[in-house]
């Protein structure tokens, strides 16, 4: 019965296997004749290289079985070597006419072989690189396609796991290497996205390819010893072959590196090949956090895929070590040929030669997601997955995104928005769990080395003669000190609250404050722990924390006992500006009512003008006692006189009580009233001998160098008092409290406090610790136990100081202003009833006076555009400088050459124009502006058959630029801490990772680093350079770092930003401004006006001797070239140093060509 059932079966399905048969011969035949020629060049030694090498054959073998589409794959394998690639890439195309061509390149040799290629191929070309190219140095070619997304989402994610756990400095470890290349891009995108969660890169560490080094092991080695003595201890893996990043946590495991306090972080393409590495690895990289990408893996298609790909892997590799799944890189290399072969297919069925444009045209639903394109990279946003390596393997973490942030499956599904505030965010580490960190430590690792143990404590200096005993340095037995005091309590106060233990060691230091600040600096203590005053200049040498105790500076002097009623004591009631007004008021009453009642009241009104102006006093003093005789009528005078009798029995009422206080208790005064006094006295005056105030007292007081006695203990100032050596002591606050504490009789405060910075503790510059003490002091001092401290030192105490306090003896206006206004305020109105008969006249006086204002405009503002030229300064020196030379070359040996001039803006038509040189006119050398990859690759492609020397001119040495930098923070400011570095991004001005390097060490070496990259675009592909360089400007106007290097840009583009930045207001006090030699040597040829904009900047050019005959000459035909050729150029035409370069290089030129006959020059 069965078998009759499963005969029925075929027969039904007989018909469809037909029609599905016909139909895969038709495909077939309508594709026999469409191969698609692929090129692929890639590292097959490595896991990545042969992971896309098996994935692209799969995808091979199922396109052919679904679709008859045959696929031819040429693969090429390179060892490690940019410039190897390319060759093999340029054969490749040549010799086997591909139609794509899929690799690893970095994006400046992917540029040359579009542009090398592009006009007789027009051959798409894939990047297999991990991220895709932030904002390229130049446009990228219309043939390129980047397989990968944008290396601004990676950062994102790294940026949001650094600022969720509140660290504030990395350290970035990196390969310099063909698949993972880092450039000035990177690092801008890097800095940007780490600043806005208040992080900054500290160190950048570039490691060399491992294929290149021959004891890599040893350079791995010496890097990480280096960075194991510095604080940081945040380490992010970023851009690195797995070769690279096994040995580096094995030596880093090694080197006990991967333990209790430690952070690393590893970027999506070494997580994504965790599971593919040996076991012992993993043991070393307990503890690592890191984010790769999220792929969906319950597919029907991915689990085919799997275990394709899995039998393949091991068949071909099957002594390779490790789980044989497939990665991220590996989907990429499948979906690539997948979106290749559907864009031949319709271009087959358009009847259409050109294949790139379906391939911008991609959309589909590949094994790694949606493959489409924007911007010539994939265009959907990623989302990746935190992992954490623990034990065998690692475990799964979250979810990050750039729309939702950190989120775990179940919000993922509905969407929900977790919180993205990272000073907020505190639940996340409560939803997973405890994260294993480094060590098995439980809570969060600071990222910093405090630099203490048991073993190797903090070093702590404490001021042991300091005159007033807050710190008390005790010897009780030979090598051993007691040290307390009122500091120490504070300070150990303070560390109960440090959420980690401080093993520290005090130190006693007997010398003058100012020197035991400058000990931290000189690194002999760690800190210092004392009754520092807290000042600006000696922040250049260490940082604080913050003040303990509010602080200023005080005068103490002895009391006299003022007895005697003195005949005008009286007076001593108001003070001097009080009695003037009080009468001038009186006079102007009496004259106001005078005025008023002349006309109608007779007692005004009669006698001579002599009798009339005695009237007017006599009035205005019968006032005071009310016990004038005059009534007065009017009721304009009753209105002005009602205010005055009460501000009268004000003033009568305090005179009274303040005068009966001065006759019956005796007077306790200051012996000296303010220092003035002193310093018309000639008087000498006593300090602490190593405090600042001594200083403060002959810098800012103006007091003479010979009438300040230094004292050493608090001991002795009463005796310097009473035989009269001083006549006033100068404490700061908390000092005087100590010395009033201890001799209360006899001595008082006089005159006004001087305000300082306070009490505080000194660390070293950048240290962690100044901030977690501040943090741990105010915790302190806001439960009250700093406070009670202090009032424990002065309990004891039980006599009270007498200070004089002059307000309650002397009273001013202010008081009584009030009255005073009110009073004058009636009179004055009563005066001008009197004088301004007629209304008419009074609104005309109002006309005026509303003229007067309305006429008051706030003037317009102008602004000013500078428009840029094409043709560069440099450029136009170099070419007349080179043609100078090939005259003199001629004429001193009779060799004629001749120079191919052309011109380029941008780094595809250089190479392009280079190439073109080299085969069209056969020339013998090359001399251009190219970049070090550019030159690197012209001469490595052309050398087996033309051997053409490439010379090219860098405008300048970055060694010199980071050492003038760290020069002039060491001479100028060594408080400059961070700097912002802006360079451009062109042909000429490429920052690679080596100078960032250079730089960031250089740095590093005066405790300062790169705050910010700020990489401009090259100005000729700017529409609007203005508008592009106001938009940055503004960024950097609201941040708070003021230091701007500007470094390897054009004088065009530099011309720009000091104009704009002046404009802005960035050229002005408190900003600093330094420049490099290419911008410093071009001064003599720029316009006034951007020389008026660039006041106070510094800067430093290259120096040559201008004193020799062989330059005196140049330089007169060249300034006599440059006026015939540019006419109407601004700014002297004199040569600079690149003129000079230009001119020697050619002169090199003919006098290797003088010395060998063979064609050969180098």
């Amino acid at each position: 019965m069965s078998s009759v059932f499963y005969i029925l079966v075929v027969l039904l399905l007989m018909p469809s296997m037909k029609g599905g048969a016909s139909l895969r011969r038709h495909n077939c035949s309508m594709h026999r004749n469409a191969v698609t020629s692929i090129g692929v060049v890639i590292d097959g030694n490595t896991r990545v290289g042969k992971e896309q090498k098996i994935a692209m054959k799969i995808a091979v073998r199922d396109i052919y079985r679904n679709s008859c589409c045959p696929v031819t794959l040429h693969v090429r394998d390179f060892s490690e070597g940019s410039v190897h690639a390319t060759n093999i890439a340029s054969k490749l195309m040549q010799s086997k006419k591909v139609e794509v061509l899929i690799g690893a390149f970095s994006l400046t040799e992917a540029v040359f072989l579009s542009e090398m290629y592009k006009n007789l191929l027009g051959v798409p070309i894939f990047l297999l690189n991990p991220t895709a190219m932030p904002q390229p140095l130049v446009p990228l070619p219309s043939n390129l396609l980047q397989m990968s997304h944008n290396f601004s989402v990676h950062m994102q994610c790294l940026s949001a796991i650094v600022g969720h756990f509140r660290w504030r400095r990395v350290t970035i470890l990196y390969e310099r290497s063909n698949l993972f290349a880092m450039d000035s891009a990177h690092f801008t995108v890097l800095s940007d996205s780490l600043r806005s969660v208040d992080a900054i890169v500290e160190q950048h560490i570039a490691f060399p390819s491992v294929s290149t080094l021959s004891e890599p092991d040893a350079v791995i080695e010496k890097e990480l010893y280096t960075l194991k003595r510095g604080g940081n201890r945040v380490y992010v893996v970023l851009h690195s072959s797995l070769e690279l990043a096994t040995r580096l946590f094995q030596k880093a495991n090694e080197m006990g590196m991967v333990e209790k306090g430690f952070v690393w972080i590893i970027s999506d393409e070494i997580a994504s090949l965790l599971y593919s590495v040996q076991p012992s690895v993993i043991a070393s990289m307990q503890g690592v956090l890191g984010y790769r990408t999220n792929i969906i893996d319950s597919s029907r298609s991915y689990k085919e895929f799997v275990v394709k790909f899995k039998q393949s892997y091991i068949a071909k590799f099957p002594y390779d070590q490790g789980n044989p799944n497939p990665t991220l890189f590996a989907l990429r290399a499948y979906d690539m040929i997948h979106a290749i072969t559907k864009s031949k297919n319709a271009a087959v069925k358009s009847n259409s030669t050109e294949l790139f444009p379906n391939l911008l045209l991609s959309n589909f639903e590949g094994l790694s997601g949606n493959i489409s394109f924007r911007n010539s990279e994939l265009k959907d946003i990623p989302t990746f997955q935190i992992i954490n390596v623990v034990g065998k393997s690692y475990r799964e973490l979250v979810f990050w995104s750039s729309e939702f942030g950190f989120y775990n499956k179940q919000s993922s599904k509905t969407g929900t928005k977790e919180t993205r505030n990272y000073s907020q965010n505190h639940d996340m580490l409560v939803e997973l769990g405890p994260i294993y960190w480094p060590g098995g430590l439980q809570e969060v690792p600071r990222g910093w080395n405090i630099g203490a143990t048991s073993e190797k404590p903090l070093i702590i200096g404490v001021p042991a003669s300091g005159a007033f005993r807050l710190v008390n340095v005790t010897i009780v037995a030979p090598n051993q000190t007691s040290i307390t005091g009122f500091v120490i309590d504070v300070f150990n106060t303070s560390l109960k609250y440090l959420p980690y233990d401080l093993p520290h060691k005090l130190v006693p230091y007997y010398g003058r404050y100012d020197d035991l600040v400058l000990q931290i600096h000189k690194k002999v203590f760690d800190a210092a722990v004392g009754d520092i005053l807290i000042l600006d200049e000696r922040y250049r040498w260490a940082d604080f924390s913050q003040p303990f105790v509010k602080s200023g500076m005080n005068m103490v002097v002895t009391v006299k006992e003022d007895n005697t009623k003195e005949i005008w004591i009286f007076a001593m009631v108001f003070e001097k500006k009080l009695w003037i007004l009080f009468l001038s008021m009186g006079l102007f009453i009496g004259f106001v009512v005078w005025l008023v009642e002349r006309r109608r009241n007779p007692d005004f009104a009669d006698g001579s003008v002599s009798q009339q102006l005695g009237a007017i006093f006599w009035f205005s003093f019968t006032l005071l006692f009310f016990a004038q005789k005059e009534s007065p009528r009017s009721n304009l005078s009753k209105m002005v006189l009602v205010p005055w009798y009460l501000l009268i029995l004000m003033l009568t009422i305090y005179f009274q009580a303040s005068l009966t206080s001065l006759m019956t208790v005796s007077q306790l005064l200051p012996s000296v009233k303010d220092v003035e006094t002193l310093r018309a006295e000639n008087a000498v005056v006593g300090c602490n001998w190593n405090s600042f105030v001594c200083t403060y007292l002959e810098n800012v007081l103006r007091f003479k160098p010979e009438n300040i006695k230094k004292m050493r203990a608090v001991e002795d100032y009463p005796p310097a008092f009473e035989r009269g050596e001083i006549k006033a002591a100068f404490f700061v606050t908390l000092h005087a409290k100590v010395f009033l504490t201890k001799y209360c009789r006899g001595y008082t405060l006089a005159g006004p406090t001087y305000n300082f910075g306070g009490f505080g503790f000194a660390f070293r510059k950048g240290s962690v610790l100044s901030a977690d003490i501040s943090q741990a002091i105010l915790k302190a001092t806001e439960k009250g136990e700093i406070e009670g401290l202090e009032h424990d030192m002065f309990t004891h105490c039980k006599c009270s100081t007498s200070k004089i306090n002059n307000s309650t003896t002397f009273v001013g206006p202010k008081p009584f202003s009030g009255l005073f206004c009110i009073s004058g305020g009636v009179a004055a109105v009563a005066l001008l009833v009197i004088v301004i008969p007629s209304v008419e006249l009074q609104s005309r006086i109002f006309s005026v006076v509303k003229e007067s204002i309305l006429r008051s405009r706030i003037c317009s503002w102008l602004s000013m555009m500078l428009r840029h030229q094409t043709s560069t300064r440099l450029g136009k020196e170099k070419e007349i400088a080179m043609k100078i030379a090939v005259q003199d070359v001629y004429r001193d040996s009779c060799i004629q050459l001749t120079l191919h001039f052309r011109y380029s803006e941008s780094s595809n038509s250089a190479t392009s124009t280079a190439l073109k040189l080299m085969h069209k006119n056969k020339v013998q050398a090359i001399i251009g502006t190219f970049s070090l990859p550019e030159a690197a690759v012209l001469s490595e492609v052309h050398k087996n058959f033309l051997d053409i020397p490439v010379i090219f001119l860098p405008p300048t040495a970055v060694l010199a630029a980071s050492l003038f930098t760290t020069n002039a923070i060491i001479q100028f400011d060594p408080n400059w801490r961070k700097v912002t570095v802006i360079y451009e991004r062109s042909n000429n001005f490429s920052l690679d990772s080596d100078i960032i390097s250079v730089l960031s060490d250089s740095l590093k070496s005066v405790d300062s680093s790169v705050e910010q990259h700020l990489a401009f675009p090259p100005i000729n592909s700017l529409s609007d350079p203005e508008a592009a360089i106001e938009q940055e400007f503004r960024k950097l106007s609201i941040r708070r770092n003021r230091v701007f290097v500007v470094l390897q840009s054009s004088l065009q583009l530099a011309t720009c930003v000091f104009q704009k930045a002046h404009q802005m207001g960035l050229v002005e006090k408190g900003f600093v401004w330094i420049i490099s030699d290419e911008i410093a040597s071009l001064f003599d040829s720029v316009d006034s006006s951007v020389i008026a904009s660039m006041q106070g900047v510094i800067g430093y050019k290259t120096s040559f001797i201008d004193t020799s005959k062989l330059y005196k000459k140049f330089k007169i035909r060249f300034e006599r070239s440059y006026l015939t050729k540019h006419p109407n150029d601004q700014g002297n035409p004199y040569p600079s140093i690149y003129a000079l370069r230009a001119y020697d290089a050619v002169q090199a030129i003919g006098n290797a060509k003088k010395g060998f006959s063979r064609k050969v020059l180098l």
